[in-house]
């Protein structure tokens, strides 16, 4: 490695822990407030996909601009190589991250109602597909619940797997997944660019987006991969990330690209489908001019099972579902880890809001007139509130980026100080004097 401590940290901060990554360490992002620029979800789902395949062009041709600090001092991008195509794979002792590079995979993993999909989403000669391709293979999929049998509870509940302790899911994995239709399934998934889940949840909230995002109840995120993508009934969209191939800040910054890239290019036409060719848009990677025209999403929606297969193997690929053998033993594992899975969700409180001006906060600006920074602010508005629960203070982890070291990652900030504990100790004092407490504060803020 490049230096001494990724590879340590990689190995026992992530990978050898047994623990459910699930909640644990895997984490969401959720999308630009109030910005849902279409309800049509097989659309926006298209629209994602087919930016984040630009973005990954833009990796894989090493056109991406690295990340630069005050517009000068360039970090570290070394993370951002494990982005796509990648999976980490459960193990008796110790996991492994298994990565894909290039081109070795022209697909995403699809997930609806308890069924999985192959979806290429890169023709063979390697162009991206276009937004409205991608949608027609989303209709497909959708449309064709109709004539499918009812997934069994088994089928629906297969990523709950992925969400328990890592020990367990690798016996379970070893056992039935090792070979035949199971193997072959499963690599699909696991060797997808990034899982796609059309989810038929429709939060209206930061809270419910946010809860769904971070578990979907703890049968519906592919917690291995290194991202999935959660697009909901309304057109709401999230992310779900695992932690061990990279941190935050990558994720962060391809989702905040793709969504500015969906609004600056147009994507959608007055129905809310995705445009298509003679209503153009703004291009962000050159992609082949002989694109094959399908027919409108809602054409092959509302066509019949066998015109919808003619229709899509006129352009460039149809959906394959991907299958399962399932037997008495493997559906009793899965019906444990569901039930492992959804008291993990039980146990957990997530409120996402917003504390603006209008409901009588405030925001960092009145932090810096007050001259306090607003790390050191929040920091100790923390451990005041970890205070006022637990009547004590206890170790404090907060992450610091070392991107400006090759393969840097994160370092740890212990926030906790005899000034933090001073100032907690008189903001929870009714009867200390405001001018103390201010005292206190600004003498925190210095420390940190």
């Amino acid at each position: 490695s490049g230096n001494y401590v990724s590879d340590w940290w990689e190995k026992y901060v992530y990978l050898h822990s047994r623990a459910p990554i699930l909640i644990n360490s895997n984490y969401y992002g959720l999308g630009f407030h109030a910005h849902v620029p279409t309800s049509n979800q097989t659309a926006r789902a298209a629209s994602l996909v087919h930016h984040y395949m630009q973005f990954k062009l833009l990796l894989d041709t090493e056109q991406l601009k690295p990340t630069v600090i005050k517009g000068a001092v360039p970090i570290c991008m070394r993370q951002y190589e494990r982005l796509f195509s990648t999976c980490r794979v459960p193990g008796r002792d110790t996991d492994v991250i298994r990565h894909l590079s290039g081109s070795e995979s022209i697909h995403v993993a699809v997930l609806y109602r308890g069924t999985y999909w192959r979806v290429n989403v890169f023709q063979d000669s390697g162009p991206a597909l276009p937004a409205y391709h991608i949608q027609d293979q989303l209709e497909f999929i959708v449309a064709s619940q109709a004539r499918l049998p009812a997934p069994s509870a088994t089928e629906l509940n297969l990523p709950a797997l992925t969400g328990i302790d890592r020990g367990t899911w690798a016996q379970v994995r070893e056992t039935y997944f090792a070979e035949g239709l199971n193997r072959l399934s499963l690599e699909e998934v696991e060797s997808a660019i990034m899982v796609v889940h059309l989810d038929d949840a429709a939060p209206t909230t930061w809270t419910q987006t946010g809860n769904l995002a971070l578990h979907g109840n703890g049968n519906t995120r592919w917690c291995d991969k290194s991202f999935n993508l959660v697009v909901f009934s309304n057109g709401e969209a999230a992310v779900h990330a695992e932690h061990s191939w990279a941190d935050a800040p990558v994720i962060a910054h391809a989702w905040e690209w793709v969504l500015l890239h969906e609004i600056s290019a147009g994507m959608y036409d007055a129905l809310g489908d995705c445009k298509r060719p003679g209503a153009p848009a703004p291009a962000l990677v050159p992609s082949p001019q002989d694109s094959p025209r399908l027919p409108s999403a809602r054409a092959v929606a509302t066509a019949s099972f066998q015109e919808k297969t003619t229709l899509l193997a006129a352009g460039v690929a149809v959906p394959q579902r991907l299958e399962w053998s399932l037997w008495p033993e493997l559906d009793a594992a899965v019906a444990a880890a569901r039930a492992t899975t959804a008291k993990m969700c039980e146990d957990i409180h997530l409120v996402v809001d917003c504390y603006g001006d209008a409901s009588g906060g405030y925001g960092k600006g009145f932090m810096k007139r007050h001259k306090c920074g607003p790390d050191a602010w929040i920091q100790l508005a923390l451990q005041l509130a970890y205070y006022r629960d637990q009547g004590t203070l206890h170790l404090t982890y907060e992450s610091a980026a070392v991107r400006l070291f090759n393969e840097g990652r994160t370092e740890t900030i212990r926030s906790v100080s005899l000034e933090s504990r001073r100032a907690v100790e008189l903001l929870a004092d009714p009867a200390a004097p405001r001018a103390d407490k201010i005292a206190a504060v600004k003498a925190s803020a210095a420390q940190h």
